[in-house]
């Protein structure tokens, strides 16, 4: 239960016992007089857990279904692989999504499944910057006041930077 929930016991209790009047409690409790009497009414029938809300612990009603998210990110990752959609944003991929496969999702019902799928590990294509060798040989350079230097690639389908539609920074060393 929480501290919300049981404020509310709470103030109900005080209701019951007839130490303060409904009027009182709807203030306190931010509600009307008339939803406090429907939770007294709860209350007495069902005990403290009455006045939890009805959805706690279940999925939410608007949920899209597994099979749908899993389609969807399929078709992604597969477009992705083949270079149809490798540069695609989740508003993009949504669009083409709803147009070319039936599949009407939000851009950011889609930005949040691929944020799940790459923060799973799952492998899709993510920009792995790191410190390059002459920035890392010269870490003096760092504390004389120099600039330090990354080299990034995909990580994924290339090893090396500036291949294909693929282009990386790499910054080098100054001082």
């Amino acid at each position: 239960m929480s501290a919300k929930d049981r404020d509310r016991l709470k103030v109900l209790h005080e209701v019951h016992k007839r130490h303060i009047p409904q009027r009182q409690a709807a203030v306190e409790l931010g509600v009307s007089e008339r939803w406090v009497r429907k939770l007294l009414v709860r209350w007495r029938a069902r005990g403290d857990g009455a006045l939890r809300h009805g959805l706690r612990g279940r999925p939410s009603n608007r949920k899209m279904p597994d099979a749908v998210k899993r389609r969807a990110v399929e078709l992604y990752r597969k477009n992705q692989q083949t270079k149809l959609w490798h540069d695609y944003d989740p508003t993009l991929a949504a669009e083409e999504l709803a147009q070319k496969h039936g599949i009407v999702i939000s851009r950011e019902t889609m930005r949040q499944w691929l944020m799940g799928i790459r923060n799973s590990g799952l492998g899709l294509p993510t920009i792995a910057l790191e410190f390059s060798t002459a920035s890392r040989a010269s870490a003096g350079g760092l504390l004389a006041g120099g600039i330090p230097s990354l080299t990034g690639t995909c990580g994924t389908c290339h090893d090396t930077p500036n291949v294909g539609n693929h282009s990386f920074p790499t910054l080098t060393m100054s001082g």
